[in-house]
């Protein structure tokens, strides 16, 4: 009975300590920046300020005096806004709860908009809107009504992705006020559900917030509506519960047309313009990988040279976990098929040729470890990494001296290195290199010792993301090994793919 009561006394008082932590009531706007010379700074500060003289829920934190001390640091104004701890350490100085990010990126034609509402002083990201506007056309000025308009909708589009439309200011008895603005056409009469806030879900590495737990309290019903704001009584409260102040209004009921929030719905999930949810663990990816299989053997012990090789067919299946915003690991697997013809150093067909060929096969193994770094701190932006693995690769062929044929295996540690740049809109470009420091070769019909052996990997491609959750690819994937024996025989081969690819993020 008291470890009930303890618990339930605890759940009152985090609820309270979250709804005051979200009260989302002081706005700092950062100066936007754009990859045209600051060619919008002007235009988007005056949306701003033009949407923010109305009433708003918000109360407006001038950041300038703040802002001059940016001008004397030695990053650059992109990487400041995008470093939590500076952005943090703003947000204290000001006493500002929220702020709003404004980035610009000119490709082509188009202008690409990407606003978030970022909650202080960890800067989680409570919503995100992303936009695109095109150029205007050749002798068309860029206008103040061409920027400010889509701003100040979007910017209520931001703010809408958040559950609750409006929050308790005070309480005085059965009085309670609440702040609405100029967004919210509220109106005498209606009735306010109002919910506490128990439960922020937060993405574990996006540092967003991608949910919110919100359990109804009580009722209101609005007496009167004057600058934005709304005096209303107690209608009604949930036993146990008792409406008070940061706490949020959910849904407007009985003649608005505006609350969409249903009071059974204690989870919201807010909504983005490419996903409901972003994704939060990793990835997995299939390819399906054609091209070719050369080898090339020679042994001075045979007196013989032989090359050959076969059209692949096959199957690839990848995954990657995110253990950090940095830290990962991969996982892969394939298996590629191949019908294997070859001739001598005179251009004649070996007798196995002759007959039709044999079937070859490869088996790919790998793992590794790897870090990522984020250029501009975006998680889905351009970013480089650098990975240590390892991989096995075992080449299957019919055991036979006199065409010199037969299974061979190289087990590798390597390091890795790659990059990926998103490069116009949806589309980007990915590279990766691995070269193996370390190789172990496998095989038993040659009769002689590994003296050396190299093997590398080489991967260029192009991918078009759908959403933040799936993105189709393709690319050319290079793989070569050589060997060398203690007899002066050597085996080269090379594996060159095509690979179409479907890549889902979970």
């Amino acid at each position: 009975m008291w470890g009930g009561l303890i618990l339930s006394t605890h759940r009152i008082w985090a609820s309270a300590d979250l709804d005051r932590q979200y009260a989302l009531e002081t706005v700092g706007l950062l100066k936007s920046w754009d990859n045209v010379d600051g060619l919008f700074t002007e235009y988007i500060a005056a949306a701003y300020k033009d949407y923010f003289s109305k009433p708003t829920r918000f109360a407006v934190n001038d950041l300038s005096l703040a802002e001059s001390l940016f001008l004397h640091s030695k990053l650059s104004y992109q990487k400041i806004i995008k470093d939590s701890d500076i952005l943090g350490q703003l947000a204290r100085m000001t006493h500002t709860e929220t702020l709003i990010r404004t980035e610009v990126t000119q490709e082509g034609t188009q202008y690409f908009f990407t606003l978030d509402w970022l909650h202080g002083p960890q800067m989680e990201i409570i919503s995100t809107i992303r936009f695109s506007l095109e150029e205007p056309a050749e002798g068309a000025p860029l206008g103040t009504d061409l920027i400010s308009l889509p701003i100040q909708a979007n910017l209520e589009k931001l703010f809408a992705q958040v559950p609750f439309m409006a929050q308790v200011t005070g309480r005085d008895n059965r009085s309670v006020t609440v702040s609405f603005g100029s967004q919210q056409k509220v109106r005498e009469g209606d009735v306010l559900v109002v919910a506490t806030l128990d439960e922020v879900k937060k993405h574990p590495l996006l540092k967003s917030i991608v949910g919110w737990k919100l359990t109804p309290v009580g009722k209101l019903i609005v007496e009167q509506i004057s600058d934005g704001m709304a005096f209303c009584k107690i209608l009604e409260e949930e036993p146990g519960r008792e409406i008070a102040r940061y706490q949020k209004v959910i849904q407007i009921q009985g003649g608005s047309s505006l609350g969409t929030q249903g009071v059974e719905q204690s989870t919201h999930e807010p909504q983005s313009l490419v996903s409901s949810t972003p994704p939060q663990l990793g990835w997995i990816s299939v390819s399906l990988p054609t091209g070719s299989y050369t080898r090339q053997v020679n042994s001075p012990a045979s007196l013989a040279t032989l090359s050959g090789g076969g059209f692949i067919l096959g199957g690839k299946a990848e995954g990657q976990i995110w253990l950090t915003q940095s830290w990962f690991a991969d996982l892969g697997f394939g298996y590629s098929f191949w019908n294997f013809t070859q001739q001598n150093s005179s251009g004649i067909q070996t007798a196995i040729s002759q007959t039709g060929g044999v079937a070859g096969s490869a088996l790919m193994l790998k793992a590794d470890l790897g870090y990522s770094y984020l250029i501009d701190g975006d998680f889905l932006g351009p970013k480089g990494w650098v990975k240590l693995g390892y991989q096995s690769n075992s080449y299957s062929l019919p055991t036979s001296t006199a065409e010199l044929t037969g299974p061979l295996s190289l087990s590798s540690l390597y390091i890795g290195i790659g990059g990926d740049l998103p490069i116009r809109g949806k589309w980007g470009v990915q590279a990766n290199f691995n070269y193996r420091i370390l190789t172990g070769v496998s095989q038993s019909w040659l009769n002689e010792t590994t003296l050396s052996a190299s093997d590398i990997g080489l991967f260029l491609g192009v991918y078009y993301r759908l959403n933040e959750r799936v993105s189709f690819g393709c690319g050319f994937e290079v793989n070569a090994a050589d060997a060398g024996f203690s007899a002066g025989s050597n085996i080269s081969q090379k594996t060159m793919t095509f690979l179409p690819q479907l890549l889902y993020y979970f």
